[in-house]
């Protein structure tokens, strides 16, 4: 599919977000079919583990906010998108295959929400992470505030979403929001599954 590439070697899926030039901001349509892949790879026998990560150099930076104005125009489709939303991070944390969501460079947004979705997240040193709803006046979704609260605690959860701002890996570390911070996230990933 357009926007998501993926490999399968020793046992171990990548599955890359692939939109470099938009900084892999997840379409509607990737957040539609990331459940499918996620489940396809549980079925298959050949994958012990499954790593989510970005093309680039970037993890993501979120929700394509540019296909708001047609896939959100009302209440009734931006309902329907966060049902997406919450149905595609679903499916990753309800996978029965260890996951690991490999971060370099932003993690921002909805991109929070996915990597929060997977059983652990490997950052590298120059990893950001921020959720800048406020900011845009979006109310972010009520799981992934959930998996935030649970990751992270009541005071940071609500620091990082009253100030929108960005924090490092080795702060992302200290809250609990990464597990573990390496120069090269992924091959830690692969050793790690």
């Amino acid at each position: 599919m357009a926007g998501i590439e993926l490999e399968i070697d020793e046992g171990v899926a990548v599955v890359r977000l692939a939109r470099p030039e938009r900084r892999n901001a997840v379409s509607l349509a990737m957040w539609q079919e990331l459940p499918r892949m996620f489940k396809r790879l549980e079925e298959d026998e050949r994958v012990r583990g499954i790593v989510l990560t970005g093309a680039g150099g970037f993890f993501s930076a979120g929700a394509d906010i540019s296909e708001f104005g047609t896939v959100r125009a009302d209440k009734v489709q931006a309902a329907g998108y966060e049902v997406d939303v919450d149905a595609c991070c679903d499916g990753i944390f309800a996978t029965s295959k260890p996951t690991v969501a490999a971060i370099r460079g932003g993690c921002i947004g909805g991109a929070c929400n996915l990597a929060m979705s997977c059983d652990f997240r490997f950052a590298s040193p120059e990893a950001k992470f921020a959720i800048p709803a406020a900011r845009l006046s979006i109310v972010y979704g009520v799981k992934g505030t959930q998996r935030l609260l649970a990751l992270v605690g009541l005071a940071n959860a609500k620091r990082i979403f009253y100030s929108a701002e960005t924090c490092g890996a080795s702060e992302a570390q200290r809250i609990g929001l990464v597990d573990r911070v390496d120069a090269d996230p992924l091959a830690e990933a692969k050793v790690f599954l």
